[in-house]
């Protein structure tokens, strides 16, 4: 074994530890054993020599002052739709302390946060940061990627972060983040009250759509993916079987690489179904109604998945073995979930999933 300086193992093991007072739902230890402290060790030392030079270890605090009014909350390095649902969940925090929390964040992301209910602005640009004055700023990590930019635009502003030096074990995001503010603020609250803050959520303070598309009964199915692993094929059985039980309108959402699961589910379904195919045609603020609409949905883990409980749609999970519901979902869909045996969710035979939407979705003709 490669001899590691106790300082670099200690950089290492704080990696894997959540800077949290009562750590959430993860895999810290199975990915320690994974990995190894050497690999980690160095990888944080690295991050940590960027972290020293970008000087701004001289203006973090450890506590969110409790007259703080007005705060940022600047959202890079983190592009999946999910881990900001999960992330930002507990920006409802900040209401009810009456502290105002502007959301800076990348394009891409961006449309699901305008008219936010919770953040006061979301800002179109990186330079509009500069024309505020904030009490405190908040970023994901020490890692450049995300202290690089709060460093360049808003270098002398006290600032905190969530994750600090923990990075790359799986854990439940939202609940994590929850946990952090509440420290940060050194708040007391109750399982109900953490609860909805740890919850992914959208709330828009006006509904741009008037009318709904959609059918009653719809049940929306959530196709495509980017991680082969994590994409399921089997949607043609399992519309077939959905349509034995009763259900007859299906809504199909996803990005373009969804195409060719539609064409096939509108080849082979069913002729009593009525199919209504959306993929690659909805920006995430319509996906997001139309998911809203639905009776329930059936998502692999995703940003799907994560859009459809943030629309406080029943929803049934797909999972790889490796990632577990209570990493991702709210406690009261964890029962919906299907975890497969196998790293692949396609191992997961469409009987099952009929079976989980027998199980917890009331039926309505």
């Amino acid at each position: 074994m490669i001899f590691l300086p106790s300082p670099i193992r200690a950089l290492g093991l704080s990696s894997v530890q959540q800077p949290v007072s009562i750590p959430v739902a993860g895999n810290t230890k199975a990915y320690l054993e994974e990995i190894g402290i050497n690999k980690l060790g160095w990888r944080a030392f690295r991050r940590e020599l960027v972290y020293r030079w970008s000087q701004q270890d001289q203006f973090r605090i450890d506590k969110i002052p409790r007259q703080s009014k007005r705060g940022l909350w600047m959202y890079f390095g983190v592009p999946q739709i999910g881990d900001a649902l999960m992330d930002l969940a507990p920006r409802s925090i900040f209401r009810e302390l009456g502290v105002e929390i502007d959301l800076l964040i990348e394009p891409p992301l961006a449309q699901l946060f305008e008219g936010d209910a919770w953040f006061s602005k979301v800002l179109p640009n990186e330079h509009a940061a500069l024309e505020n004055s904030y009490d405190f700023v908040i970023v994901p990590s020490y890692k450049n990627r995300s202290l690089g930019p709060k460093a360049k635009l808003l270098p002398q502003s006290r600032w905190t972060s969530l994750h600090e030096r923990f990075t790359g074990p799986e854990f439940h995001r939202a609940r994590f983040a929850t946990q952090r503010l509440v420290d940060l603020f050194g708040l007391q609250t109750d399982e109900t009250s953490f609860s909805f803050h740890a919850k992914q959520k959208i709330r828009y303070e006006t509904n741009e759509h008037a009318t709904s598309l959609l059918k009653p009964c719809t049940v929306a199915l959530a196709l495509g993916g980017v991680d082969a692993y994590r994409t399921y094929e089997q949607w043609v059985e399992v519309v077939n079987l959905l349509v034995q039980d009763g259900w007859k309108n299906f809504l199909l959402l996803g990005s373009p690489n969804g195409r060719p699961a539609a064409e096939a589910i509108c080849a082979s379904g069913p002729k009593s179904s009525n199919m209504l195919n959306m993929v690659g045609q909805t920006n995430l603020r319509q996906c997001h109604f139309l998911l809203s609409q639905s009776k329930f949905a059936i998502a692999a883990d995703g940003g799907l998945m994560h859009l459809a409980v943030a629309a406080n749609t029943p929803v049934v999970s797909l999972f790889q073995s490796t990632v577990h519901p209570q990493w991702r979902l709210p406690s009261e869909w964890i029962g919906a979930a299907i975890q497969s045996t196998t790293s692949r969710v396609n191992d997961i035979p469409a009987y099952m999933v009929q079976q989980r939407v027998r199980e917890n979705i009331a039926w309505a003709p």
